[in-house]
């Protein structure tokens, strides 16, 4: 075996990169943004209710369309320039969360039945839900072209990480923000924090697109995907793995009611309890950082 070069060695190689930083900011931002707001709405939404039902119907709208659109969302991204989706998918999110936050101001809920906000919340999650749909593939796509080949081992442990410490302090901060500012403020945050996470990915370059094949229609390349996929046994049974232990994990949508009547800790106690499903990868990723693509001398 040859040694590693020094760029593969160096735990820090991939953060040398501008828009790569730029990449795993807006990742955590991105990430801090949406938890906080799904924190915030699945609290609200058993405050109105005290329906168990309601929450799970707030997980649904948003997973729909989500999942949905996941391979569409793939195959765009690997036929339409990257950047250009990542900002549009954001800016639509945003404008979601711009609406939620204008839909939650106290003056304008008086007068509005709790039928028609819940409406009003479960369409706009609905918007974020396929605006995500197309964010998602074109963000997690993007890194391998902000650094070199042989650094993208490093460059996935940096955005997982950062990935994992969002969803940490998202719904820690949700619970702090609600009890300081209230449902509205807090949702004011929300929109600040997606609007610096935007600066950041429009700092990014665009990058050019590979023409596909003419030959190639969407229908075919989802069949030739999903043929690969299932061929490839060892990445079939891990992302069948995952999407169990996910489907499964659904049962932190129901928080709220440990939170607001079992345990009785209100929003700052649902922040801790949701933030803590995420806080033992971050201290995995702390003690097994040869797992995680670092190379160390």
């Amino acid at each position: 075996m040859t040694d590693p070069t020094p760029s593969t060695r160096d735990p820090y190689a991939a953060l040398r990169y501008p828009e790569f930083r730029r990449l795993i900011g807006a990742t955590f931002l991105i990430t801090v943004a949406i938890l906080i707001q799904e924190v915030l709405l699945g609290y609200e939404v058993y405050l109105l209710t005290r329906d168990p039902l309601a929450l799970g119907f707030v997980g649904l709208a948003e997973a729909v369309p989500f999942i949905a659109l996941a391979l569409f969302g793939g195959h765009l991204a690997d036929r339409r320039e990257r950047l250009t989706l990542m900002r549009w998918s954001l800016c639509t999110i945003m404008l979601g969360s711009v609406v939620l936050a204008v839909l939650m101001q106290p003056a304008l809920r008086e007068g509005l039945s709790t039928t028609v906000q819940l409406v009003g919340i479960y369409g706009t999650v609905f918007l974020l839900g396929l605006a995500r749909g197309i964010y998602s593939p074109a963000a997690s796509s993007l890194k391998a072209f902000l650094v070199p080949r042989e650094l993208y081992p490093n460059s996935s442990a940096w955005i997982s990480s950062f990935w994992q410490a969002g969803a940490v302090t998202g719904p820690a901060l949700a619970g702090f923000a609600y009890a300081a500012f209230g449902l509205e403020g807090a949702l004011e945050l929300v929109v600040g924090i997606f609007a610096v996470g935007l600066w950041l990915i429009f700092g990014i370059a665009k990058r050019p697109v590979v023409p596909p094949p003419e030959s190639e229609n969407l229908w075919t390349s989802l069949r030739e995907g999903l043929a690969y996929v299932w061929r490839t046994k060892a990445i079939l049974h891990s992302i069948t793995l995952d999407m169990v232990s996910v489907f499964f994990g659904g049962v932190v949508a129901i928080l709220p009611i440990y939170a607001e009547d079992i345990l009785h800790v209100g929003p700052q106690g649902l922040g801790v309890l949701r933030s803590g499903n995420h806080f033992d990868a971050i201290l995995t990723d702390i003690e097994m950082p040869e797992m995680n693509g670092f190379e160390f001398a």
